[in-house]
């Protein structure tokens, strides 16, 4: 393993030369997608192809995206559960790749087409389920002489989140739960007789590839860092580093997105106010904009159906109370009882995002919004984030350790894509003290302010959204791969990516990356 390793670090040491400047890499500065410019990897030659990101994919168990073809995929990917299907999106940018090789002795990387969440939505397809899916992949992966020379430390895939809901059988759920999926059902309809809901990490999702996958890079919809060596880790954080590649954006809002279309609202939120973790203050407080009376913003506050249910025989919200609260200020704005107001909302089939109805509402709105408030949820990544991108609408950040998909993080030495350039990052603090203060601060720029936004956004949607043609988010996702391999190993072994947003909100300024190198 010490010499495969060694191999693995003589390329990439190879391909990285020493920092030219203070603030930039040699790698990035011959890169020009890395600083935001055009992309010329379709001109490149074989021999031009940086052997640190020469990858190999691999095909027969491992390679997925057969299921493409299964029922109920396209309605998959066009909803709101279609935000975990990134891993479709990179298949697709990185099949006809110029840094993908069919020869596997010449390769530095190995990816891994594990559709482990497609997989799992779809369930039973073609005489296989999910189980056995991944069954084949472990079985697979076990073979590989590539996988088994480095114990898959320059193998990476893709993944999407941690936790999942599904149904189980009520009697086997504590032994369903302890180990293994044995089967998956549809959440979106009504439980079938003898089932109930139950939680699946990440890891149940995969078993048996869990412990196989512990060494691997991983792209995430959001981001889990390793914890130290022998402390634990986190129920999703597979693998030995992890980082954000953002998360299947609206696919409406992606679809309606044009330069030059009008912008009648100035502000747009739809979304729950009721989160855990880092957004939980923040996301509280944007009721308050429920009182603004202009009618160029446009919020629309998370009520899911089981709320709705709760608030029709009783209006005591013991777990809900930014909801509570949100909606009582609604009520006395319209001056309407509460009882009433939950009526209306429940005849108009609540907020629920999952309905299909909200979801192309949704779209709509943030493509033909100026700004889209981006407030925190459980963490500072939300699908929000990456929709108003899609969407071309300058998103107005509500966390202050925020670092985007492909932005900056710790020890790496990469140009992240440069967010500052586009966005509105408002103080939390701030926001929560005052939330009206943004809508003064947005209300204040000019438009010659607010078109250099739009014209940033524009430039640089196409290093951050995998489905867009001529994406260069695909080569994003290789390199950040092969940093990940040279600063774990270049690291003793252990991650430094960020584990929490608390720490992140710590990292050092994106203008002074730091170059690690493995020891000599």
């Amino acid at each position: 393993m010490v010499a495969a390793f060694s191999r693995v670090l003589a390329c990439l040491v190879a391909a990285v030369s020493p920092p030219t400047g203070p603030h930039r890499s040699a790698r990035a500065a011959h890169a020009p997608w890395r600083a935001g410019g055009p992309s010329n990897t379709s001109r490149r030659g074989r021999d031009e192809v940086p052997r640190a990101l020469r990858f190999y994919a691999y095909g027969g168990s491992l390679d997925m995206s057969w299921l493409k073809r299964c029922a109920g995929f396209h309605e998959l990917i066009n909803s709101a559960d279609g935000e975990g299907m990134q891993e479709v999106h990179l298949y697709s940018s990185l099949r006809a790749h110029p840094y993908r090789t069919r020869d596997a002795s010449t390769a530095s990387l190995f990816y891994i087409p594990l559709w482990e969440y497609a997989s799992f939505r779809l369930g039973t397809c073609n005489g296989t389920s999910h189980a056995d899916r991944m069954a084949s992949a472990h079985a697979a992966l076990q073979r590989s002489p590539y996988f088994r020379r480095s114990a898959g430390a320059d193998h990476f895939w893709a993944s999407s989140m941690a936790i999942e809901v599904t149904y189980a059988p009520v009697k086997p759920a504590a032994r369903w739960l302890k180990y293994r999926i044995a089967e998956y059902v549809d959440k979106r309809g009504a439980p079938p007789e003898g089932m109930h809901l139950v939680t699946a990490s990440l890891q149940q999702r995969i078993s048996p590839l869990g412990k196989l996958l512990a060494q691997t890079s991983v792209g995430r919809m959001k981001a889990f860092g390793r914890t130290p060596h022998g402390s634990g880790r986190e129920p999703g954080s597979i693998g030995r580093c992890t980082f954000d590649m953002g998360h299947q954006p609206n696919q409406v809002a992606l679809r309606l997105f044009k330069p030059a279309a009008p912008r009648p609202t100035l502000l747009y939120f739809a979304g729950g106010l009721d989160v855990c973790c880092t957004g939980k203050k923040v996301r509280c407080e944007v009721g308050q904009l429920l009182l603004e009376s202009a009618a160029d913003v446009h919020v629309d506050i998370g009520v899911r159906g089981d709320v709705l249910r709760s608030l029709s025989t009783t209006l005591n919200l013991p777990t809900q109370p930014c909801t509570m609260k949100a909606l009582t200020l609604l009520a006395r704005k319209r001056e309407q009882p509460l009882s009433e107001l939950v009526r209306a909302l429940k005849a108009a089939g609540g907020q629920d995002d999952a309905n299909s109805s909200k979801y192309e509402t949704m779209g709509k709105m943030m493509a033909s919004s100026v700004f889209c408030l981006c407030p925190a949820g459980d963490l500072c990544t939300t699908s929000r984030f990456v929709t108003a991108i899609a969407a071309g609408c300058i998103p107005v950040v509500l966390c202050d350790g925020l670092h985007g998909p492909f932005g900056a993080r710790e020890g790496s030495h990469l140009s992240p894509v440069p967010y500052s350039s586009f966005w509105v990052k408002y103080s939390t603090a701030s926001f929560i003290r005052r939330p009206a203060g943004v809508l003064e601060l947005l209300r204040a720029m000019s438009p010659a302010e607010v078109s250099r936004h739009q014209a940033a956004l524009r430039a640089h949607r196409h290093q951050i959204l995998l489905q867009l043609p001529g994406s260069q988010a695909g080569t994003r996702f290789l390199e950040e791969v092969a940093d990940c391999v040279e600063l774990n190993v270049g690291a003793n072994g252990n991650a430094t990516r960020p584990h929490s947003d608390a720490r992140a909100s710590r990292l050092p300024k994106a203008e002074a990356p730091t170059l690690l190198r493995a020891p000599v």
